[in-house]
This record gives C-alpha cells, sequence and structure tokens, in this order.
C-alpha cells in the first residue's frame, strides 16, 4: 500500500486579487501569533490613502483575537485617524462536563455542565491617541449585529452610510438569546459585554439563568425531568444549545481611533474574554413513584480572558504586535 505524501505544516498562497504579504509565524508558550504586513495604501481622493493592517493570535484559553486596522492618511484632517475591527475574532465557548470522581458512580447521581453565559471585548489606549467612535452602541438585542463606519475626505466619520462616504468599512456577527451592551465608552476605554437573555429547551420555556420551579428546579439545560440516564447524558447536546451557550462567540465591533499628526505611536490593548456558568442535574429518588431530575445553575464560576497589545505606528501606517 502507498503511503500518502505528508502535506507540510507550513505553506504559502498566492493571493492576486489584494497584495498581502504574510509576516512572521512564531510560536511560544503562551500563544500563536501570525501577522500580516499591511497592505499597498488604497488612493481614496484628494491625497488621502487607506493603509490595512491585519493581525492574528490564539492563546491557550481557546480565544482568537484577529484584528483588522486601517490607517487613513487625510492631508485635509486635523487628526490621524485609524479604525480598527475585531471582525475574524473567536472565543470559545469552551463547553464541558464535569462530576466528583469519588463518588460510587461517577456522573450516574450527579453532573455539571460548564457553559459560556457571557462574553466580553474591550479595547484600552495607552498614552496617546482616543477613541472617536465605536460600533455598536447602546444595548442591541437583535440575532445579528451589524455596523458600519464610514470616512469622507477632510475628517467626517459617521456610522450611517451615504454617498458621500471615501471609504467605509462593515461588520456583522450573531448573537441569538444574547445581548450586546456597550458597559464603557470613554476616550481611553471602550468594553462590551454580550451576556445570555433566556433560551427554549425542547419547546418549553423561555428559561432563564435564574429560572426556578418547586420540584425540577431550573429547567434550562436538562434533556427530561425522569429520564432513567446517567446525570452526564441529561443534558442537552451542544447542537440543542444555544450556539453561544456551547459552540462559541465570533465578535466583531469597530472602534475609531485619533490620535494629533505630532504623534508617532500609541499602544492598544485587546482584552477578549469569556465567563462561565455551571449548571448542575442531580437525582432525586421517591420513597413511592418514580425519581426526578433537578437543576441548578450557578452564575459566574469560571473566567478566561486573552489580552494582546499592540502598537500603532502612526509615521509608517502599522499595527505592530507587541507581546
Amino acid at each position: 500500500m502507498l503511503k500518502k505524501k505528508k502535506r507540510s505544516p507550513l505553506f504559502i498562497k498566492s493571493i492576486t486579487a489584494v497584495a498581502i504579504l504574510l509576516g512572521s509565524l512564531t510560536l511560544n508558550g503562551a500563544s500563536i501569533s501570525a501577522q500580516v504586513a499591511k497592505n499597498s495604501p488604497i488612493d481614496i481622493g484628494q491625497g488621502a490613502k487607506v493603509y490595512n493592517n491585519l493581525s492574528t493570535r490564539f492563546g491557550n484559553e481557546k480565544i482568537k483575537t484577529s484584528l483588522s486596522a486601517a490607517f487613513i492618511d487625510d492631508p485635509h484632517s486635523n487628526k490621524q485617524i485609524a479604525v480598527i475591527t475585531t471582525e475574524g475574532s473567536n472565543i470559545d465557548a469552551d463547553r464541558k462536563i464535569s462530576f466528583p470522581e469519588q463518588d460510587s458512580y461517577p456522573g450516574y447521581y450527579r453532573a455539571t455542565m460548564h457553559w459560556a453565559s457571557s462574553y466580553r471585548v474591550a479595547m484600552e489606549l495607552n498614552g496617546s491617541g482616543d477613541f472617536f467612535k465605536v460600533a455598536p452602541t447602546n444595548t442591541i438585542d437583535k440575532k445579528t449585529v451589524s455596523s458600519t463606519i464610514g470616512y469622507t475626505i477632510g475628517g467626517t466619520i459617521g456610522s450611517i452610510p451615504n454617498s458621500s462616504n471615501n471609504w467605509s468599512t462593515s461588520v456583522s456577527y450573531e448573537q441569538a438569546d444574547y445581548k450586546t451592551i456597550l458597559k464603557t465608552d470613554t476616550n481611553k476605554k471602550v468594553e462590551w459585554t454580550v451576556p445570555f437573555v433566556s433560551a427554549m429547551n425542547q419547546g418549553w420555556g423561555p428559561y432563564n439563568r435564574d429560572s426556578f420551579t418547586v420540584t425540577y428546579g431550573n429547567e434550562l439545560f436538562s434533556k427530561s425531568r425522569n429520564g432513567q440516564v446517567w446525570a452526564k447524558d441529561n443534558f442537552l447536546s451542544s447542537d440543542q444549545m444555544p450556539a453561544l451557550a456551547a459552540y462559541s462567540f465570533s465578535p466583531a465591533v469597530v472602534a475609531v481611533v485619533i490620535a494629533d499628526k505630532t504623534d508617532s505611536l500609541s499602544e492598544l490593548t485587546v482584552h477578549l474574554g469569556r465567563t462561565q456558568d455551571s449548571y448542575k442535574l442531580q437525582w432525586h429518588s421517591e420513597l413511592f413513584g418514580l425519581g426526578y431530575w433537578a437543576g441548578s445553575n450557578e452564575k459566574d464560576t469560571s473566567y478566561s480572558t486573552f489580552t494582546t497589545t499592540y502598537i500603532l505606528d502612526w509615521k509608517n501606517h502599522k499595527l505592530v504586535e507587541k507581546n
């Protein structure tokens, strides 16, 4: 039998539509980092140019931070401008089931499912530079969240696309059964949280993190009330749960950074995080009649954050990975 030839773990694709040059791929104990060098500038008219930069980094927290930084060099504006988006980022829900190993039958009478009850995206500027505008804003409970930032030569930045824009960018993400809250919006820090709201369970509900009945407790992720199964097998499957609770969340937010024309560098720190709840099932036996499953949900039992730092190099129109 012929053995198949193994493909090299690293290969380069040729892309002719856009001139993207691959930078270095480095590996260390904390994360895998792959930075894409800046593209050739795009002329948007009247001497103004846009320089696009991309960066992707992955941490042991099962979180990927992808940034797009578009530097707008406009001789008609009194500020230097960079439009930062997190499109392409992904935060794993890290769903898992655990049970006490000291039990006579581990996972039979009781078990716990750890699920993502909230997500977080935050950015901070250290030193020079300010956050001018961000999107999305306020509280949004729609299934699909879309944001657009448009730029008009002279320094006009808007969130509603129009024909006068010389350049614009749009991003979107899905958040079924969750909602987006702009928690912090200052010139130096912006933060969004995306908490779970409620969900149906096999046509029943909706249930939330605080749902409760006297007999069955919280039935948020319980598959059956009286099923003769092991506790570890009585949770809803990942496919039956909200996607953000069981699989992952792909945040795509936008932040516009401005700096004085004399500034050379700004330091940008990005935090992507996940908070988990512990949903527990316990079997209760009755002296007469069938036993039953009772569920309970313990809030905020685990926190994970992946932090990355960058330099906004205004003079060279580059996004530089710092750590």
